[in-house]
């Protein structure tokens, strides 16, 4: 098979925009779609990119996910190693996928990158996706490796709550047990939803750590329902490609479904961090006037 001729791996070529539909005010899963098509030669070749720049995330968020579940995991649903192997392997594959595509773990300055080239994406603007993804890890070196570090400092202690309540504290039991694991699990969502938001206001506004951090917060409870129901219906994703044949999971990962999803949450994502910049630009404008 000639790849050149789906152009999967010419990163540097001149990008098209495509108009989403004819019609302003079609349904937005229609303008998804119409946007999707009109990119899915280069999500495959984003798909090899983000894959070959993550393999450490990878390695971490593999682990990670055995340090979150821990014994809770056999504890609650019975399976282990001698059980069986692949009912205990999948969901720990899952989570670490989660965590990389929200993302909890995640190289910072890669995904800074990979966020403005699928930004662009979103808003139908030119993305010459390797000088883009080159230029923006760059310039968001810095900050990327701090959250990187800040989110497994969080990822730690709450793998260590998960743990201690099911493992250290074993006096927490029935309804007060599953109370607890619950509780930490609704905070680990919560960050989740934070790390969508993220990475898009790093490349889009000159934020402090801290202003990332904390107008991420807002925006998670903000849209705390809507994010949710997206993290749910990529877990559910991910489960189906990895529940009943981990193969197909598998090899799905490897062509095209990193980059879906990441294209899936940026598409979600960008119309909040644009409605921020017009609010912006209207208090910028108000100021200028009133000067």
């Amino acid at each position: 098979m000639d790849l050149k001729r789906f152009n999967i791996f010419d990163f540097n070529r001149k990008p098209t925009d495509i108009p989403l539909v004819d019609d302003p005010n079609a349904p937005a899963w229609k303008k998804f779609l119409k946007q999707f098509a009109s990119k899915i030669s280069q999500l495959l070749g984003i798909n090899f990119l983000y894959l070959l720049f993550s393999i450490p995330s990878l390695v971490i968020a593999y682990f990670a996910s055995f340090w979150i579940f821990g014994q809770s995991f056999d504890k609650y649903f019975g399976f282990s190693i001698e059980q069986n192997f692949i009912e205990m392997l999948v969901p720990r594959v899952v989570l670490g996928l989660v965590m990389i595509l929200f993302p909890v773990v995640a190289v910072g300055p890669v995904h800074a990158g990979f966020t403005y080239v699928f930004r662009n994406f979103s808003r139908q603007k030119h993305a010459y996706v390797w000088w883009d993804f080159k230029d923006h890890a760059l310039a968001n070196m810095k900050q990327g490796i701090i959250v990187s570090l800040i989110n497994l400092v969080i990822v730690f202690l709450l793998g260590l709550a998960i743990n201690s309540y099911t493992r250290v504290a074993p006096e927490f039991t029935g309804t007060l047990s599953y109370a607890a694991v619950g509780f930490v699990s609704i905070a680990f969502a919560i960050f989740l939803s934070m790390n969508m938001y993220i990475y898009p206001l790093m490349v889009t506004y000159d934020m402090k750590i801290r202003e990332l951090y904390k107008v991420a917060y807002s925006l998670a409870f903000m849209r705390l329902i809507p994010n949710l129901l997206l993290i749910l219906g990529i877990v559910v994703v991910l489960f189906l490609a990895y529940g009943f044949l981990p193969i197909i999971g598998a090899i799905l990962t490897l062509i095209i479904l990193p980059a879906t999803i990441l294209f899936v949450i940026n598409y979600f994502v960008d119309p909040v961090i644009r409605k921020l910049e017009e609010t912006q630009e209207e208090i910028e404008t108000s100021d200028t006037d009133n000067i």
